[in-house]
């Protein structure tokens, strides 16, 4: 974004400088994902339950504070890690072909289990919901093509 080649990011990391815009347009609520034949998971987990099992997570950001570290913050205890990934996106095939859990963002959870064997599972975590900025160079805020842009973002945030 700072050589100009990227429009527009939606990222929870916000891109420090003054020559950048923000604005956040979503809290994303962090929910276990398992696979839907997994042996010993039902319809909810409690805590203690979930810090049991076995997480596929994601690879910290460099100076980032990621999930595993705000839970050990709050309970004290870390998770049982078998798996780091750099995405996401690889998280639902190694769950639905495991009994690994994942903790990702509501919405994207919700559509892996329309394309994965996966179920989104019930579970206390005590962790606050993500924030999600849509971040711009300042040089875009008055242009009609990106302000329809912007406006089209937030308008679709608001309805996940």
């Amino acid at each position: 974004m700072r050589l100009g080649k990227v429009e527009l990011v939606l990222d929870h990391v916000v891109i420090p400088g003054e020559g950048f815009r923000r604005q956040r347009v979503l809290d994303l609520e962090l929910v276990p994902l398992v696979r839907q034949a997994h042996p010993t998971v039902g319809p909810s987990l409690t805590f203690d339950e979930y810090m049991a099992l076995e997480h596929v997570v994601l690879e910290p950001r460099e100076g980032q504070t990621d999930l595993a570290e705000q839970i050990q913050a709050v309970v004290g205890r870390s998770r049982r890690v078998r798996v780091q990934v750099p995405h996401y996106h690889s998280m639902p095939f190694i769950v639905s072909q495991s009994n690994l859990v994942c903790t990702l963002p509501l919405p994207l959870a919700r559509l892996f289990e329309q394309y994965f064997p996966v179920r989104v599972v019930s579970c206390p975590l005590p962790v606050h919901p993500i924030p999600l900025f849509m971040m711009w160079r300042g040089c875009q805020e008055a242009d009609p093509a990106h302000q329809w842009l912007r406006r089209s973002l937030i308008e679709l945030c608001s309805s996940v």
